[in-house]
């Protein structure tokens, strides 16, 4: 397998490579952490290729192998997304059934995650899903997935993307599912809401979250095709999976994507 490119919508820890063996393009994603070395880093590797690859699922990307490069660094080979991530689309104008679509695609697969594999995802957001060649969105990035123990609680270390991470992941690192159901109401916020920069939606989503009578601004496919009622309806859903306090959020994510659905698809 040669790595030959790396185009400017893939990460800096994944690369695009070739596998001459089966004469296709497929990703190499090295850890985050890669200022890591050795054994330690490639346990990493191997435990994120064991949460990527457990089952197969349409919405979470396919792995091949693990492999690694002329200096050592292991790498986890994944089906090529040639579409880019859900960071890039949700930059362009899109119909109100794509974006629901899209929105319940990647919830099919965070429930997948919480419910059969049984881990918090723990790293939604729109970096983190990419689009196939049909545009289907898939889950590409378990590095930060941690198991549910029998009481359906996960731990790690405090921390997790802050644009994103729900406040008890960044504070304690003790998560449920529920946290996975913050972050991913926090990505659909990105996704419902005008384009812009992670810096400005998150300011614009800490303004919604503190103020329990507001109304998400909308983009615009949305905004002309729901009714006052709908919009009333999507900001009260979202203002539940964005509350601070776990115990007020929806209890799964089906929970939170079904509320969604029935506003968006109606």
């Amino acid at each position: 397998r040669n790595s030959n490119s790396h185009p400017g919508h893939i990460p800096g820890h994944i690369r695009l490579m070739h596998d001459k063996k089966l004469n296709r393009t497929v990703i190499a994603k090295g850890s985050i952490k890669a200022v890591q070395a050795g054994w330690w880093l490639l346990g990493q590797i191997t435990q994120e290729t064991h949460f990527t690859a457990a089952d197969q699922h349409p919405n979470i990307a396919t792995v091949y192998d693990i492999a690694s490069d002329a200096e050592g660094q292991p790498y986890m080979i994944m089906e090529y997304l040639p579409n880019g991530t859900v960071e890039q689309w949700m930059k362009e104008d899109h119909e109100i059934t794509e974006i629901a679509r899209l929105i319940n695609q990647i919830s099919l697969a965070v429930e997948h995650v919480n419910h059969v594999r049984k881990l918090v995802y723990a790293d939604m957001k729109p970096l983190n899903v990419g689009l196939d060649e049909f545009w289907i969105p898939k889950l590409i990035d378990f590095e930060l997935a941690a198991p549910l123990d029998s009481n359906g609680e996960a731990q790690s270390s405090p921390g997790g993307t802050p644009n994103y991470a729900a406040p008890e992941q960044l504070k304690t690192g003790i998560m449920t599912v529920r946290t996975d159901v913050y972050s991913l109401a926090a990505t659909v916020f990105s996704i419902l809401t005008l384009p812009c920069s992670d810096l400005d939606v998150k300011n614009i989503r800490d303004d919604f979250e503190n103020n329990n009578q507001a109304n998400i601004p909308l983009r615009k496919a949305c905004e002309e095709k729901l009714s006052k009622e709908q919009k009333d309806k999507l900001s009260q859903i979202m203002h539940q999976a964005l509350s601070k306090d776990p115990n007020l959020r929806q209890t799964t994510v089906r929970e939170f994507n079904q509320g969604l659905q029935k506003v968006l698809t109606n």
